[in-house]
C-alpha cells in the first residue's frame, strides 16, 4: 500500500515517469499473489487515470479484476471496476452503458459512508458523460464532486476537478474568456498545492484550444474570402458580337 500511495503522490506532483516506474516495480515484486497483485492494480490504475492514460489504466484494472474475479477485496475491487467504466468511456466503448454502471458503483459503494476519493470519482464521471454527449449529466456528476470536497474536505482534486469542467465547457462551445479563465484558475490552484501533473494538463488543455481557435479562425478567414473573391467576380460572357446596328459598307 505504501509503495502505492507514494507513487500516487509523485504522479500528482508532476514526476510522471518516477511513478510508473515505482508502479512497475510493484508488479514485478507482486508474483502470482491475488491480493498484492489487486493491491498494485488498483494503484496502478488510478495513476493512469489521473495522468490521462486509458490504454494504461485499463490495462491495469482489467489485471486486477481477473486476480480477484469473486471480489473478495471489497473496496480496491470497485476502484478496479471504475477505472475501467472510465477507460472504456473514454476510448468510446459503449459511454452511456459504463458511465451508468460507474454511477451505480460510487452511489452503492463509495457513498455510504464516504470513501476515499470520492470527489475524484465522481470527477472521473464528470469526465465519462460528454463521451456520449450528455453534457447536463456531466454538469451534475461535477457538482456531487464539488459537494464532496465541501462537506469532506478532500481538495487534493479540486484542481482536478477544475480542469475536467473546463472540458465541459468546451464541449458546449461556451466562448473562450470563461472556458480560459477556469483553466487559468485550475494551473493557479494546481501550482499553488504542487499538483504539478494537473497544472501540466491544464497547460495543455490551453495550448490545445488555442489552437483549434486559431485553426477555425483561419479556416473562417479563408472561408470569407472565397465568399468575397466569388462576390467580385465578373463573369464570363463569352466573345464580344458585332452590334447589328453597325453601318454597312
Amino acid at each position: 500500500m505504501a509503495a502505492g500511495m507514494l507513487a500516487m503522490m509523485t504522479a500528482l506532483h508532476g514526476d510522471t515517469d518516477a511513478a510508473l516506474a515505482l508502479l512497475d516495480t510493484m508488479e514485478a515484486a507482486a508474483g502470482d499473489d491475488p491480493y498484492v497483485i489487486t493491491v498494485w492494480a488498483t494503484y496502478s490504475a488510478r495513476v493512469a487515470a489521473l495522468i490521462g492514460a486509458p490504454v494504461r489504466a485499463r490495462r491495469g484494472a482489467e489485471r486486477g479484476i481477473a486476480a480477484d474475479p469473486a471480489f473478495s477485496f471489497g473496496l480496491l475491487g470497485d476502484y478496479l471496476r471504475l477505472v475501467r467504466c472510465w477507460a472504456r468511456a473514454v476510448t468510446g466503448g459503449d459511454p452511456v452503458g459504463v458511465a451508468v454502471e460507474a454511477h451505480d458503483l460510487i452511489v452503492a459503494s463509495l457513498s455510504e459512508p464516504p470513501r476515499s476519493g470520492l470527489a475524484t470519482w465522481y470527477g472521473l464521471l464528470g469526465e465519462m458523460w460528454p463521451a456520449a454527449g450528455k453534457l447536463d449529466e456531466a454538469d451534475a456528476a461535477l457538482g456531487r464532486a464539488d459537494s464532496a470536497i465541501d462537506t469532506y474536505g478532500q481538495r487534493y482534486a479540486e484542481s482536478l476537478l477544475l480542469l475536467l469542467r473546463t472540458r465541459v465547457l468546451r464541449a458546449r462551445g461556451e466562448p473562450v474568456a470563461p472556458l480560459r479563465a477556469v483553466a487559468e484558475r485550475a494551473h493557479a490552484l494546481s501550482v499553488e498545492r504542487d499538483a504539478h501533473l494537473v497544472a501540466r494538463r491544464a497547460e495543455e488543455l490551453m495550448a490545445e484550444h488555442w489552437a483549434a481557435t486559431i485553426r477555425n479562425a483561419a479556416i473562417a478567414s479563408s472561408h470569407l474570402v472565397g465568399v468575397t473573391a466569388g462576390q467580385l467576380t465578373v463573369p464570363d460572357r463569352g466573345p464580344a458580337r458585332r452590334s447589328s446596328s453597325a453601318p454597312s459598307r
